[in-house]
């Protein structure tokens, strides 16, 4: 019989699929200088079924000067991407998993939510990347939170600067 906890199915409910499976993810980008030394942080959770959420990925990163938005940007984008070959290790599918996503740049959620233009260009590339890796996922959301909200993001970011 195979192991229940790494498959992945999808539920059925009066015509709305319910995911068996969520991953929750928290990004932050830090630049002290704005432009100066930079480095992003990400860390993702998961629950599978009726189990408890469980550590999937920490991600630090320094990364070159930059400004704080842009850091932002990368910081979102570096995560998914580590999230995604997370991913590859496992049995799960990212098409049957419900991504929950939250970060405290407002900026990069509207964005990335279609609420707000792209105006600069230099995003619009980091833009891209995003929705790429987020359409093979089954369901996706974005949530902006105040930084008391992402402290562990916050923090993964600020000690990649110091790295």
């Amino acid at each position: 019989m195979p192991d229940q906890t790494t498959q992945t199915e999808l539920v059925m409910i009066e015509n709305k699929t319910e995911y068996k499976t969520i991953l929750w993810l928290a990004f932050d980008g830090a630049s002290r200088g704005n432009p100066g030394p930079s480095g992003c942080g990400a860390y993702a959770t998961i629950k599978h079924n009726q189990h408890k959420p469980v550590p999937f990925m920490t991600m630090k990163r320094s990364i070159p000067p930059t400004t704080n938005n842009m850091a932002e940007w990368k910081a979102f984008v570096y995560g998914l991407q580590q999230v995604w070959q997370a991913l590859e290790k496992t049995d799960l599918v990212p098409s049957q998993i419900d991504i929950r996503i939250k970060g405290d740049s407002r900026l990069v959620v509207e964005q990335t939510c279609g609420r707000w233009k792209i105006k600069d260009k230099k995003f619009l590339e980091w833009y891209q990347q995003a929705h790429h890796i987020l359409q093979q996922f089954g369901k996706w959301s974005m949530t902006h939170v105040y930084r008391q909200q992402n402290t562990i993001a916050d923090e993964l970011a600020n000690k990649a600067i110091q790295s």
